[in-house]
């Protein structure tokens, strides 16, 4: 009989099964990974889109306003009383004619998986890149596939402070 080379079915599926285990235990692991980094990305685009209209407001030398809506790019109504409003869409705009009417040009969009609230209706920075009115607040951004939240805090005189992730 001659020497064979290989693996018996047996070896083989012993083999399939080890990896089918180690599969099952790492793929809630890695989904929770990448529910974590697109809420993280979600959260350092909110930050840059507010720190551009800031940056922007002080170089064009206009009042440039963030009106954070929904989905129909309707905006959100204004939160009372320390509550919340969820958005899908920041909308950064102002007015390029002078006529009183803003134009929208540049819009933020929320990732899939990730939801994001605030405390302020809409927020606008003068030609010195200061809030009009003192509507200091944060803009948390959160998915329902991970137990970690992201804040962009920002104060009354207009300035940015992104918070790490915590639990929840």
């Amino acid at each position: 009989m001659k020497n064979q080379r290989g693996f018996t079915l047996l070896e083989l599926m012993v083999a399939v099964a080890m990896i089918a285990i180690v599969a099952s235990m790492a793929i809630p692991s890695w989904r929770e990974f990448v529910a974590n980094r697109r809420t993280a990305g979600a959260s350092r685009e909110i930050f840059n889109a507010l720190q551009h209209t800031r940056m922007k407001a002080i170089k064009e030398g206009k009042t440039i306003t963030v009106i954070y809506a929904d989905t129909n790019g309707v905006a959100i109504t204004e939160p009372e009383n320390g509550s919340t409003g969820t958005f899908e869409r920041a909308l950064i705009s102002w007015d390029e004619d002078g006529d009183g009417t803003l134009e929208t040009t540049e819009i933020f969009e929320v990732p899939i998986n990730v939801e994001c609230d605030t405390n302020q209706g809409a927020m606008a920075y003068n030609s010195r890149g200061i809030l009009l009115a003192t509507n200091s607040g944060t803009v948390r951004t959160w998915s329902s596939l991970t137990k970690r939240e992201y804040s962009v805090v920002i104060n009354n005189l207009g300035t940015l402070r992104q918070a790490s992730g915590t639990h929840l």
